[in-house]
């Protein structure tokens, strides 16, 4: 049975619905024992509409989840915390946040690149050619090796509007699915959580061994439609 869920967005971010407590009563309807918020991480100097909510929400972010933290601190266990890019300019804005304690922990959604100037250089959603499939694996091999990413979240994004699954896609796989089993060994300087615990760049828990792909979905097994491909091929 699934207890937990650390990939949860709020409507700051401009493509979710309801209120914050909302999701926290879902969770406990369900039998829950720890939720974490994960919203779209709010950048200074950056701004995407319908996609992350703007930086001037990052207060009220913080301070509505903490407040329900208390408030249900008995009944559920609540984190606080972003799903951010790897955006290598705010590296250093990503790593202030977890060693001040601002936030419990980081998830990596790997949706786009990015250069120093705030311009979007690909959507990994819509990717047309072989050097982005191995920008989004360079990519998430930069952020793990930061140690600051506790969960890799839908690490086979990459695959959504690829129509013949080549060479490229299968090396490019099976590289990620070695950034998720932590083939590349590196001593972790994620924070720790109960529940959340930063081994192989995945997601563990007393309950489940498996990685977070969807939002507000179940969790599913490791890389499924990569493994299954990359078998195939």
């Amino acid at each position: 049975m699934l207890t937990a869920n650390y990939h949860t967005h709020t409507k700051r971010c401009g493509h979710a619905t309801g209120e914050d407590e909302d999701y926290v009563l879902e969770a406990l309807g369900h039998g829950f024992r720890r939720l974490g918020f994960s919203d779209h991480i709010r950048l200074p100097g950056f701004s995407q509409p319908y996609t992350r909510g703007d930086y001037s929400l990052f207060d009220d972010y913080c301070q509505s989840i903490n407040h329900l933290k208390k408030e249900y601190k008995d009944r559920l266990d609540i984190y606080l915390g972003f799903e951010a890019e790897a955006f290598l300019c705010y590296f250093p804005y990503y790593k202030e946040l977890l060693d001040n304690g601002v936030i419990d922990y980081r998830i990596l959604g790997n949706h786009a690149s990015r250069d120093d100037h705030h311009h979007i250089l690909s959507r990994f959603v819509s990717i047309s050619n072989p050097s982005q499939l191995y920008e989004y694996r360079d990519l998430a091999v930069k952020a793990r090796s930061t140690g600051r990413f506790s969960i890799f979240a839908h690490p086979d994004y990459f695959l959504a509007s690829i129509e013949n699954f080549d060479s490229d896609c299968k090396k490019v796989s099976c590289s990620l699915i070695g950034v998720v089993y932590g083939k590349e060994e590196r001593k972790s300087e994620t924070k720790s959580v109960t529940g959340i615990r930063p081994m192989n760049f995945s997601l563990w828990s007393e309950d489940i061994k498996h990685l977070v792909f969807l939002d507000a979905m179940p969790m599913l097994p490791i890389s499924s439609v990569m493994m299954q491909r990359s078998l195939k091929q």
